[in-house]
């Protein structure tokens, strides 16, 4: 297969983000120096695993080495999820915010098995205690990544409450317990309890006098007065009358 040729990703592959510009570019000084060590995995024609290493081969002309996934479709997902967990090394917290980035990913997967065990169950070829089975994607998720139900909770909810620190924690900057507890500070606690600040001004008896004569002579509100006193003056706002 030549090293020219676009390939496709595969929707699995998109699972795991792709390297910064800074890492591909290290990727690329590595590949050009040592070759690419590592071959890239296809299914169907496109690139389940091995993206950042296939624009590497291609910015650099290395030649490129690919595989063929040969296992079944249901475990395309655990094979890709399994070559980047021993490749990287993510810490727990990590591998809960993959486990919940790749949940709809499996909660799809439990569905569509639902549907054919179903279908086997109307045709007389499984039992029901079949439809029993793994049908709980946190579950799955759990056993793939090898982290407990509880920490995909909390980093589920996590990315609920605070996107920000969800990807500190999936970039390894931040530990689950550690989003946790910044998340419930109050950080902006002080701003928000201190007085909502008003569109006020400090009028002479100048002013007073103009707005009165404004009121009666132009029929306007007082409101409108005040800021036309504010603008003639270019008064800078201050809290001792509240419009």
């Amino acid at each position: 297969m030549s090293k020219n040729i676009e390939l496709e990703f595969h929707s699995v592959a998109n699972l795991f983000p792709m390297m910064t510009a800074s890492e591909i570019e290290a990727l690329k000084g590595d590949i050009a120096q040592n070759g690419l060590r590592e071959p890239i995995y296809l299914y169907q024609g496109k690139i389940i695993d091995g993206r950042n290493r296939y624009i590497a081969c291609l910015e650099t002309r290395v030649k490129t080495i690919f595989r063929e996934y040969e296992g079944k479709e249901s475990n395309l997902i655990d094979f890709v999820i399994s070559l980047n967990l021993v490749r990287r090394h993510l810490n727990t917290s990590q591998k809960a915010c993959l486990a919940v980035e790749i949940l709809p990913e499996l909660e799809k997967r439990t569905k569509d098995n639902l549907s054919k065990k179903m279908s086997a169950i109307r045709k007389g070829k499984a039992e029901d205690s079949a439809i029993l089975q793994n049908l709980n994607s946190s579950q799955t998720a759990s056993k793939i990544f090898g982290v407990s139900e509880r920490y995909i909770f909390d980093a589920k909810k996590l990315l609920k409450e605070s996107e920000l620190l969800f990807n500190e924690v999936r970039k390894g900057k931040l530990t689950l317990q550690q989003a946790k507890k910044q998340l419930n500070e109050p950080e902006v606690s002080a701003i928000l309890q201190e007085p909502e600040i008003s569109n006020v001004v400090e009028l002479t008896k100048n002013d007073l006098r103009r707005i009165k004569d404004l009121v009666s002579e132009l029929g306007i509100t007082e409101q409108k007065s005040i800021l036309s006193s504010e603008k003639s003056r270019n008064l800078q706002p201050t809290n001792k009358i509240l419009m």
